[in-house]
């Protein structure tokens, strides 16, 4: 029974926190860019938040403006970004340092808090409890009911934005900044418009977990970022190789309630509490190791070249995969295979071949990359057979 509450307060908390691992999904991931500005527009966002609620704002006003606040912040740390050409991380850095200040001029003292009752948990709570539930577990499948319908809305609204022209664009930014320049999307704007969104919601998420904390102080933000990575990074290791951004988004957020689930039942064990840390380290860093472990079993398996048998060609996990004819690049071969992007692939195609690196392969047998060591072995080969004649 202990083991399932535990379970229960993990689902709870993740899907909360989750929104912080989409947050920071969508910089890290989508538009590349390392943005540190996430602990500290989380905790800005719970106490502009707690600060609004205190003042007698609805929970639900409060929350909203908690995330403009947030938006707001990402904005400056975009700008200082593209107009000022200041490093990312160092931005994200002098931007956190500078919300610690802030919030403590917007809470007017180093913690806030309030009662329950005016916050947005507070109704579905009451709702559960007439219901004929027990107050305590009404309380927590308010936690979970409100913060897997906020994620849901969350997910939804970013699928289809990143389905549009602009969301397009902030895509195409992230994958290649200069072709997407050269395509005349402006680069900056769309960088900025990423970081407004992504801190925007982590504010949003501080602004939730302040009230599920019954109140916010200015260390709020500590770990923040961690959490979030963690959550992104198991969420990666489910996802599916060839999904769409919103299967994604939904991967990332399991991500985060399975890293949560795992950290409350280690709490039960008794472990000290300063051990969290060492905990969050360790579960990231077994997840960061499960593709690659993977990987090399997957290598293993494969036929090893020993000078009379099949050579083979490894693809990177930028390539497309596609069937490839190599008889198009050189007369002697006559072979067809499959290069699979994370897989290695057996082929038995010429050394002048695979010394050809990056090697892009498309469907209709273009070499897009170094296409004139290609032409020069497709001459040299006829030669030969020249030659021999």
């Amino acid at each position: 029974m202990v083991v399932l509450d535990s379970m229960y307060i993990g689902l709870g908390q993740g899907l909360l926190y989750a929104l912080v691992a989409i947050g920071i999904f969508l910089t890290f991931r989508v538009m590349k860019y390392p943005d540190l500005t996430c602990e500290g527009s989380f905790a800005f966002g719970g106490a502009l938040g707690m600060t609004l609620i205190v003042h007698g704002v609805p929970s639900i006003p409060a929350i909203i403006i908690a995330m403009i606040g947030g938006g707001v912040a990402g904005f400056l740390t975009g700008i200082i970004h593209t107009k000022l050409k200041i490093n990312g991380i160092v931005v994200g850095i002098l931007m956190t340092m500078a919300l610690f200040s802030i919030n403590l001029f917007v809470m007017q003292s180093p913690n806030i808090s309030t009662g329950r009752e005016n916050f947005i948990f507070y109704p579905i709570r009451q709702l559960f409890i007439l219901m004929g539930m027990n107050p305590q577990y009404a309380q927590l499948t308010a936690f979970v009911f409100v913060g897997a319908v906020i994620v849901a809305l969350i997910i939804v609204g970013l699928h289809f934005l990143y389905k549009t022209a602009f969301g397009l664009s902030i895509r195409a930014t992230g994958s290649n900044e200069n072709m997407s320049r050269a395509n005349g999307i402006n680069t900056d704007t769309a960088k900025i418009f990423a970081l407004v969104i992504s801190n925007a919601i982590i504010a949003l998420a501080g602004a939730l977990i302040a009230q599920h904390q019954s109140g916010a102080d200015v260390r709020l933000g500590a770990n923040a970022l961690i959490m979030g990575l963690a959550g992104l990074v198991i969420g990666e290791v489910i996802a599916p190789k060839k999904s769409g951004l919103w299967i994604k988004f939904i991967c990332v957020t399991a991500g985060s309630v399975i890293y949560f689930c795992i950290r409350s039942l280690i709490l039960i064990t008794g472990i000290a509490t300063e051990a969290f840390n060492i905990v969050t380290a360790v579960i990231t860093l077994a997840a960061l190791c499960v593709p690659k472990l993977v990987k090399f079993i997957k290598s293993k398996k494969k036929p090893a070249f020993n000078g009379g048998g099949t050579p083979t060609l490894v693809v990177g996990d930028d390539y497309l995969a596609e069937t490839v004819d190599t008889s198009e690049i050189s007369g002697d071969t006559q072979a067809s295979f499959l290069a699979d992007s994370n897989e290695a692939v057996q082929a038995p195609v010429i050394d002048t071949v695979m010394a050809a690196d990056p090697l892009v392969l498309t469907e209709e047998v273009q070499i897009l990359e170094k296409p004139k060591t290609l032409r020069k072995t497709k001459k040299k080969s006829d030669a030969d057979e020249g030659g021999k004649k």
